[in-house]
């Protein structure tokens, strides 16, 4: 793995170029994919009980951001295990042949493959071969639909190989399935509208701050700019994602996806920042007490807008989990 250095004001420790496999490469000489890839070791002392059995967080981003979204609630993530955030195809610095294909399906086997790919590198083989390295799955939007993917491949994937790892919990920000399909119209509006261009990257930022999109300003200078390429056409910058162009993906990640959710075999968490976001099946659902519910009313950009709030949540979903975890086995 390529190794290369993060900003100084990031809370990941390190960033890498992970390659991969291509599975769309047709030529023999351009035959893997990069992967950008971050990760923030724990805090959690080696020395401690509870250090050589930390779990990993597995953060996937929303459509046109990038890992660096996750900035700020990683820095409280890292009490209680290891972090690890990657840029999707067609976001960030990640580089895939094929990248405009943004199918859910695509989706997910890059992320499983990526999750394959560097759970060793992060947190080392366990000291028992029949333990599993426990992992929380967290999507905030478009990555909500790749997390739920995501934990149902690997519950087929461990019918029939053997992974070094367990999926312990999956956790949705922000993103209810019918909800989403609804707003469908009105996200289009708002992507025609917004600027194409700005002429510099903190004229992005003062952007971003002012229309609401995220009201955070110490994360939007982190994560906004990692959004944006320098244009081909003049020194302005513009959006690295054409997020018209994944339209017709639209419905393909989020038709039934609460039902998906809900017919998960794991711990599941929702949060959202209204409660007129749940549709019937969730709602019946939470009811029934199949899933724990957070509301943080801190807009669409949840994690960036109330990094502290968002964190603390996760880690209560997570300790709960490990409890049950332990007193089970």
């Amino acid at each position: 793995m390529k190794q290369q250095q993060c900003k100084p004001t990031c809370v990941f420790d390190r960033c890498e170029a992970v390659r991969i496999r291509s599975r769309e490469s047709s030529d023999a000489r351009k035959k893997f994919d990069s992967f950008c890839v971050r990760f923030a070791n724990t805090n959690v002392s080696k020395d401690s009980k509870a250090g050589d059995d930390c779990p990993i967080f597995f953060l996937l981003h929303g459509a046109g951001c990038t890992s660096m979204t996750w900035c700020l609630t990683a820095k409280h993530l890292k009490q209680l295990g290891h972090v690890v955030a990657f840029d999707a195809r067609c976001h960030g610095q990640t580089r895939v042949y094929g990248e405009k294909n943004m199918s859910l399906e695509e989706l997910t086997a890059d992320a499983f493959n990526v999750l394959v790919e560097v759970v060793g590198s992060v947190a080392g083989e366990l000291p028992s071969e029949k333990k599993k390295r426990q992992i929380f799955l967290v999507g905030h939007s478009m990555g909500g639909a790749v997390a739920t993917a995501l934990a149902a491949y690997v519950a087929d994937k461990e019918k029939e190989a053997k992974i070094s790892f367990r999926i312990v919990g999956c956790a949705m920000l922000d993103m209810v399935g019918d909800t989403a399909l609804r707003a469908m119209r009105s996200t289009e509006r708002f992507l025609k509208f917004r600027p194409t261009q700005f002429p510099s990257k903190e004229a992005a930022v003062d952007w971003s701050c002012k229309c609401g999109y995220v009201k955070n300003r110490s994360s939007a200078r982190l994560s906004v700019p990692s959004c944006l390429i320098k244009s081909t056409s003049s020194e302005s910058f513009t959006w690295r994602t054409d997020l018209l162009e994944t339209k017709k993906f639209w419905p393909g990640w989020f038709k039934k996806l609460s039902v998906k959710f809900l017919s998960l075999r794991v711990s599941k968490l929702l949060v959202i920042s209204e409660t007129c976001k749940l549709d019937t099946a969730m709602t019946i659902a939470q009811m029934q007490g199949k899933y724990m519910l957070k509301v943080i009313r801190a807009g669409h950009m949840i994690h960036e807008n109330a990094p502290e709030a968002t964190a603390e949540t996760i880690l209560a979903f997570a300790r709960r989990v490990l409890k049950v975890s332990r007193l089970v086995s």
